[in-house]
């Protein structure tokens, strides 16, 4: 109910704070407020309560959103973001905001007592919205106390909205359109390692995160990640609109970016937009060179299939994307295109029937992959070519042929270790690499190098920079850790009977000597 919220302050009292201080931040504000507030023993907010709007609106009331954000943001850069999420409420928004919620004449309750107002605020009111400004390295992941309410809302299962400030979006939009990889490089770039706060709060704050939320401060940190790619997954959402040419950029990398997030049925569907969008272009824009971003659409549509372990409907788009770029006339400057696409199709058809378990079909396809060259493909394409067509080869080897799966192994040895200098490769990658030869090594019962693999690919997880979700870890069956445990008893058992024979054959010697001199 209302009497259980704490009170907050209508978008009014920020467009006024806006007006008269324009280009302060709240450390600029606080003085003001003090000024404002001095001798009444109470915030700022219990000053103007009875107030109202023009509109008639009470200008302070229970709170319904609790504002997170950093104390040098400007007052503009607030009103923006507060604008943005009242626009998408149907009643009025009333903004707890610390600055006019607290009394700032007393604010020093110690950590425990800033934790326990915090909490008590965010839990009451049951709705967060997050300032992330600037939207490439937003400043609240540097500072304790944001990720101290943040950790309240998840542990909580209270709402947490993201809201990046307009006059940034235009500029995350092209940066977008011109860089497909810029959104996945500003998730993996964004770390809690750096946040800090006065140095008295800071282990107690670090040790209540680490009790609440699984995985501590980098548990954090992915949940964060997670809400922060949605949002701005949203934002490209919305402005990709139907004028071809953002359209048209937008909305392939945002399929794109669904699928690196493992988000396939997003995906699938900013393809098939995409799809629409293009067959209904007029006649002089359908470019040879544009023609050859069709099949590219149906090789995306394809892979967010696999994603979802919809094989056959993988294989199906694959087989489109090939007939299409079969039939499409292409100039010099777009044939080298088509064949970089045809390369990224058969590579994914292979690894679709990789994990099929069709090990024989998956090196055709690589093979095929292979024929059409490496001449504007991806480096991180090339390399997942190679290190897949080494598992594949590693699964054929036969079971009882430890020499060719050493060879075999080898080589996926030689892959792991070509990856280290590869541009675009993450962290994100290295450890699937490492599970999928950790499964073959388990395939081929070999304990010791899928415990190797498996432990590998879990420290790179727990490191952080994992944008995709943890696979299960795969459990060795019974009776390969018998046979790996029988192996061991098998060498100490030998080891025994060869040291212990010392001593018996030494003894044979010496009554074998002591009898010959008799």
């Amino acid at each position: 109910s209302d009497s259980m919220r704490p009170i907050g302050a209508h978008l009014q009292l920020f467009r006024t704070l806006a007006t008269r201080f324009p280009q302060s931040n709240i450390y600029d504000l606080k003085e003001f407020i003090m000024k404002e507030t001095l001798g009444t023993n109470a915030s700022y907010l219990v000053k103007l309560q009875g107030q109202t709007t023009v509109d008639g609106d009470l200008l302070v009331a229970a709170a319904t959103c609790f504002v997170s954000y950093a104390w040098s943001t400007p007052i503009e850069t607030i009103l923006d973001c507060v604008e943005q999420y009242a626009n998408t409420k149907k009643e009025v928004s009333y903004f707890w905001f610390d600055l006019v919620t607290v009394d700032q004449h007393n604010p020093s309750v110690g950590t425990a007592g800033w934790a326990d107002v915090f909490s008590t605020a965010i839990k009451s009111i049951g709705n967060v919205m997050l300032v992330a400004t600037p939207w490439s390295a937003p400043v609240p992941m540097e500072r304790l106390w944001c990720l101290y309410e943040m950790c309240i809302a998840i542990e909580g299962c209270v709402p947490l909205m993201v809201v990046i400030p307009t006059t940034s979006q235009d500029e995350f939009v092209q940066r977008c359109r011109q860089d497909i990889d810029a959104l996945l490089n500003t998730i993996i770039a964004i770390t809690t390692d750096t946040a800090r706060c006065n140095l008295d709060d800071q282990p107690h704050i670090i040790a209540d995160i680490n009790t609440r939320i699984p995985g501590g401060m980098k548990g954090l940190e992915r949940t964060l990640k997670v809400h922060l790619r949605g949002a701005y997954l949203s934002i490209i959402d919305t402005l990709a609109s139907s004028s071809h040419g953002k359209a048209v950029a937008l909305l392939y990398n945002l399929g794109c970016s669904y699928l690196l997030f493992e988000q396939p049925a997003e995906a699938a569907e900013a393809f098939k937009r995409l799809l629409a969008l293009f067959t209904g272009l007029p006649g002089p824009l359908k470019t040879p060179t544009m023609a050859a971003l069709v099949p590219d659409l149906y090789n995306g549509i394809g892979r967010a299939f696999a994603d979802r372990k919809l094989f056959e409907d993988a294989l199906s788009n694959y087989q489109t994307a090939i007939a299409i770029a079969e039939r499409v006339h292409a100039s010099t400057e777009a044939e080298a295109r088509l064949n970089a696409i045809k390369f990224t199709v058969y590579l994914n058809i292979g690894n679709v029937h990789l994990r099929m378990s069709n090990v024989s079909m998956a090196l055709e396809f690589y093979e095929k992959a292979r024929a059409f060259g490496t001449a504007n493909v991806k480096p991180i394409d090339v390399l997942s070519l190679d290190c897949n067509r080494a598992i594949a080869q590693l699964r054929a080897a036969p079971l009882g042929n430890l020499e060719l799966i050493a060879t075999a192994y080898r080589d996926v040895e030689q892959q792991i270790e070509k990856a280290r200098g590869v541009k675009g490769v993450t962290a994100g990658f290295r450890y699937k690499l490492h599970r999928n030869v950790a499964d073959a090594c388990l395939e081929k019962n070999r304990l010791q190098l899928f415990r190797r693999h498996d432990a590998i690919s879990q420290a790179i997880y727990n490191r952080g920079g994992v944008l995709t979700s943890k696979d299960v870890t795969m459990k060795a069956p019974l009776s390969l850790y018998m046979l790996y445990f029988a192996e061991i008893l098998w060498d100490v058992s030998g080891a025994v009977v060869y040291w212990g024979s010392i001593p018996f054959i030494l003894l044979l010697g010496w009554h074998t000597n002591t009898a010959g001199s008799r």
